[in-house]
């Protein structure tokens, strides 16, 4: 791994703590292998009568990641009703879930296609708050 994108890695993780706190959770460090971590997205929602849902960005930082390449994503689901390891993704859930899922997996890669920044987990976090705020309760809208 070049020592720039280790550094690049480990700066933007520190970041991401220093915003999101208990919200990040590291799964793997740079002497284990890949980076590997994941941010909790809680979501506000007037529809959810006090249950807490989130969404879960699990990110796979490649050797190569920033200097060429983008990190690996995938995104879950999650209620307090299920346990951590009983999260949801896109091909195993509810329409409406699956929809979110869907709509946020498109405007995170359009986002990676768009930016050549190092900072692009950070550009997600932000796309996934933009998305939330433009739909307050997707996951609970009949369409």
């Amino acid at each position: 791994m070049n020592s720039s994108n280790e550094e690049e890695q480990l700066n933007e993780l520190e970041v991401l703590k220093s915003i999101y706190g208990d919200g990040v959770r590291e799964i793997q460090n740079l002497q284990q292998g890949n980076l590997i971590f994941e941010i909790y997205y809680t979501i506000s929602s007037m529809q959810t009568n006090g249950l807490q849902e989130s969404i879960i960005l699990l990110i796979e930082c490649p050797p190569n990641y920033s200097s060429q390449v983008p990190p690996h994503f995938s995104l879950r689901y999650i209620n307090e009703d299920l346990e951590e390891d009983e999260s949801i993704s896109a091909a195993n859930s509810t329409p409406s879930v699956q929809k979110v899922l869907s709509e946020l997996e498109n405007e995170l890669n359009e986002v990676a296609l768009q930016s050549r920044e190092s900072v692009l987990v950070f550009l997600w976090m932000q796309s996934i708050s933009n998305y939330f705020e433009a739909h307050p309760n997707p996951i609970y809208e009949t369409k």
